[in-house]
């Protein structure tokens, strides 16, 4: 049994449990308060999430501001964090407890969240209730259009401090329609990415079964497929960054990418 002080919630509807453990919304993070206790036992400074620049930034200019909230959405294995901008309008902070990594949703302007028979809904500001999390209709409820996504991955060294020269590229990306472009790019040594190369997804190929010959036999239909081509590619440094940025109305999954490069030696 142990006192200790803990930083605050940000607001009484930024706690949410998941699990055996609660998960709550301060001035510069989304703690794990068992994390948090294990920490301070110890005598340590509680671990920080790799999203915790992002919740300073937006505690600094909107900490007073209504709309923090936390949820956990079990059918799509995430927990919510919303997070009010001084523009009036909202973002999400979202941990997939799946694979237990972060992202930001833009878009959708919830003031509160809520489950209902494990179907998720959010509240706006005009008083209305929509449902999220029903394919790109989360963005308008009536207008379908394409949702804006952006992935960069953190940088990496390749275990080696030395210089390194890239030469190609390969990000696998899967979609469930033909002819879906976006942009592929790389950075260098921890400058902003500059290197964008257009890519066009391939048409489908074949799912058994679900389509039929002239006799009405079933067959074939379209399936997703993923781009395996190599980018040419180049630039030289010790660390890399690369990214995919695309606008789509279809389920897009980015799943692999691979690199060539040519290590240096040590001068």
């Amino acid at each position: 049994v142990g006192r200790y002080v803990l930083p605050p919630a940000i607001d009484m509807r930024a706690i949410v449990r998941y699990g055996g453990d609660i998960y709550y919304t301060t001035a510069n993070d989304h703690q794990q308060l068992s994390k948090v206790l294990i920490a301070l036992k110890l005598g340590e400074t509680p671990p920080r999430t790799k999203i915790s620049g992002a919740v300073t930034d937006a505690h600094a200019i909107g900490g007073d501001m209504f709309g923090w909230d936390a949820i956990y959405y079990p059918v799509g294995r995430r927990l919510i964090f919303n997070v009010p901008t001084p523009a009036g309008t909202f973002d999400q902070h979202i941990y997939n407890t799946s694979v237990q990594g972060w992202t930001r949703f833009k878009g959708m302007n919830a003031s509160c969240w809520g489950v209902y028979k494990d179907r998720l809904y959010f509240g706006t500001s005009a008083g209305l209730v929509r449902q999220a999390d029903i394919g790109n209709t989360d963005l308008d409820g009536s207008t379908r259009i394409g949702i804006p996504a952006t992935a960069q991955q953190a940088w990496n060294i390749f275990w080696t401090p030395l210089t390194k020269r890239l030469t190609l590229a390969r990000p696998v990306v899967q979609a469930n329609t033909a002819g879906l472009a976006y942009l592929f790019n790389v950075g260098f040594d921890y400058r902003i990415p500059s290197i964008v190369t257009p890519t066009i997804i391939p048409p489908m190929g074949p799912t058994w079964g679900s389509n039929r010959w002239l006799d009405g036999t079933r067959w074939t239909d379209k399936q997703p497929t993923v781009t395996t081509n190599w980018i040419v590619t180049g630039g030289n440094g010790s660390a890399f960054s690369w990214g995919i940025s695309a606008t789509s109305m279809v389920p897009t999954r980015w799943v692999s990418t691979d690199l060539m490069f040519e290590p240096g030696q040590m001068l």
